[in-house]
């Protein structure tokens, strides 16, 4: 698709200009030309004449033609004519874009030569690609590029959906996520990442299978999807890991140490994915077990067990680490809402299963979570902070769950005691964070990711939340926010709602951002009276501060909120390494 980038003014019938951008009248020189037909060559001048009788017959028109500018030298020109939205007194005004041919063919050079240069790359990998056609439902699966390609299959993308999970070459645990990236294919979701687990042949062992892909452009109006499929060389699937393990026979989890065994292997080769590594304790077992004996305890734990199974389903696995404590070991959930959805599946159904059955004894569950790799780097860490997670949930009271959060509970690991301050203690060296984003976050620019370094700006910045808007300015793409028992990420499912910043539309707001950008609210009274929506939505949402950094297509947003108290104005250095930040999340996202 060309992109007409020289300029662009708006004519009439007669080609009177009644307006134009700066780009045009620079190209052109500044004499404010009141007419097409005095910068269009003479022996041009039918010919862009004629353009305006193919725009009314279809709507839009192209044509090429010599266009004077001020220095008296004419240059060839393409433009595109279509009918503008805006009327001034019901009259048909025609939207007219320039594009210098000159400058024109050096671009389709550079774009020749850089594809060519990708073609090298593409044959060089090993990775196998896909194709999606939304007109004709057709998927291609293909190695290599240009002479170097080869198609592995073709055909309707249903078809292969289903014969996949038919024939068995999809691991049962992951047919939901499976099933879920061939919706976000044919949806032509804008990005989407999966990890599924699948053989690449029908008699070969199921192995981890990542996807990465997104929706682009092909032309001025087709769309495809495009994504890039790595299969990894050794058999990862959850079932078949969980399925070579001991069980325990009372309640047919895993035992200690085969939970344990998997737990350290599930951290220790993360890889970026996030493995919540979650403490349950049955609360009043021990009295349970004392007044209906051993054998109605062993049922107890059995039922326990089989709400914990099902509620963790096939996105962890499940063990029995000694008496009434079990271990989940959760993973492949996309955000911290869908984590506690699972817990709270877990604590209540446990509650009402024997809720008034044991004569005034309450069976309820307590459990700590923790994450890796945002808080633990290996199996032991993450334990210690979980199990520290599960002692402070049965001292607030039994019956529920604690995710460790630094800003809430303090380094547990070094400290040994929590330090319930305000906001969170963890000291981070800001400049360094930031230049580690600029540095690495191209290399792995998943969701995961996003997540991953959004819960570290938080910390660093003594945030609240970071939002980031593309294209939906009602509907958060990805975020991240602070609870009180954890993080969350933001969307239409979170705890709290969804976030918005369409306040930036209203009251003038674009006033607020500073060249570069940037707008930044340093308190809520600056605002109340020159953006009523914007302090409307901040009081809500009970924020006090925010930093807004604008991307250049103006399709996007970065949001930085802090509940910080007083007046003290937010450090002119931080200002300038979130905005750094900001920049680096647009340049992954566009």
């Amino acid at each position: 698709m060309i992109k007409f980038n020289t300029g662009a003014c708006t004519i009439d019938q007669h080609l009177l200009i009644k307006r134009a951008d700066e780009g045009f009248y620079k190209y052109i020189g500044q004499e404010n030309y009141n007419s097409l037909v005095k910068s269009c060559h003479p022996e041009d001048l039918d010919r862009l004449k004629f353009s305006l009788k193919i725009l009314a017959d279809e709507g839009t028109a192209m044509c090429s033609y010599r266009l004077r500018r001020s220095d008296g030298k004419y240059r060839w020109v393409l433009i595109q004519l279509e009918y503008d939205t805006v009327d001034i007194q019901e009259e048909s005004l025609i939207r007219v874009n320039f594009q210098d041919l000159a400058s024109l063919d050096r671009e389709i050079m550079d774009i020749k030569n850089t594809n060519a240069e990708y073609h090298a790359y593409f044959s060089l990998l090993e990775e196998i690609f896909l194709m999606y056609d939304p007109e004709t439902h057709l998927a291609t699966f293909f190695t290599g590029s240009g002479e170097d390609k080869i198609v592995l299959w073709q055909g309707d993308l249903d078809d292969f959906v289903n014969n996949s999970i038919r024939e068995n070459v999809i691991d049962g645990a992951s047919r939901s996520d499976f099933e879920a990236l061939a919706r976000d294919v044919k949806d032509l979701k804008r990005k989407f990442n999966y990890t599924v687990y699948g053989k690449s042949d029908l008699e070969g062992e199921f192995r981890k299978i990542v996807i990465h892909g997104k929706t682009v452009r092909i032309g001025s109006r087709n769309r495809k999807v495009i994504a890039t499929i790595m299969i990894l060389g050794e058999d990862l699937s959850v079932s078949s890991q969980s399925q070579e393990y001991e069980r325990d026979a009372t309640t047919d989890l895993l035992t200690k140490s085969a939970i344990t065994d998997y737990a350290r292997n599930a951290i220790a080769s993360a890889d970026g994915r996030l493995v919540h590594l979650c403490i349950i304790d049955l609360d009043n077992f021990k009295t349970i077990n004392d007044t209906f004996g051993h054998m109605f305890g062993d049922q107890v734990l059995a039922v326990a067990a089989n709400i914990l199974k099902e509620a963790v389903g096939n996105k962890g696995v499940c063990g029995r680490i000694g008496g009434d404590e079990m271990m989940a070991v959760i993973e492949d959930v996309p955000s911290g809402g869908d984590l506690r959805f699972i817990l709270r599946a877990i604590r209540t159904n446990v509650e009402y299963y024997y809720k008034g059955r044991l004569d005034g004894v309450n069976l309820t569950t307590s459990i700590g979570v923790c994450t890796a790799p945002y808080h633990a780097r290996n199996y032991e860490d993450a334990f210690k902070i979980a199990d520290k997670m599960l002692y402070y949930a049965k001292e607030k009271g039994k019956n529920r769950y604690i995710i460790y959060t630094p800003e809430i509970h303090g380094d547990v690991l070094h400290e040994g005691v929590v330090k319930k301050t305000a906001h969170g203690p963890k000291i981070v060296n800001k400049i360094s964070l930031t230049m580690r984003i600029m540095e690495d976050f191209y290399k792995n620019a998943s969701k995961t990711a996003y997540q991953i370094m959004l819960r570290d700006v938080i910390e660093a910045y003594q945030l609240v939340e970071v939002d980031i808007f593309y294209g939906e300015l009602n509907h958060c793409y990805i975020g991240q926010r602070v609870l009180e028992d954890g993080y969350e990420q933001v969307n239409s499912t979170s705890s709290l709602g969804d976030s918005s910043i369409e306040y930036v539309l209203k009251d003038d707001f674009s006033n607020h951002f500073d060249s570069n950008g940037i707008a930044v609210i340093d308190g809520l009274l600056e605002i109340n009276e020159l953006y009523p929506a914007a302090y409307d939505y901040m009081i809500e949402h009970k924020y006090t501060r925010s930093i807004i950094c604008r991307m250049e297509d103006e399709h996007g947003y970065v949001v930085y909120y802090s509940n910080m108290p007083g007046a003290r104005k937010a450090a002119d250095l931080d200002v300038t390494n979130l905005a750094y930040i900001a920049k680096v999340i647009e340049l992954s996202i566009m």
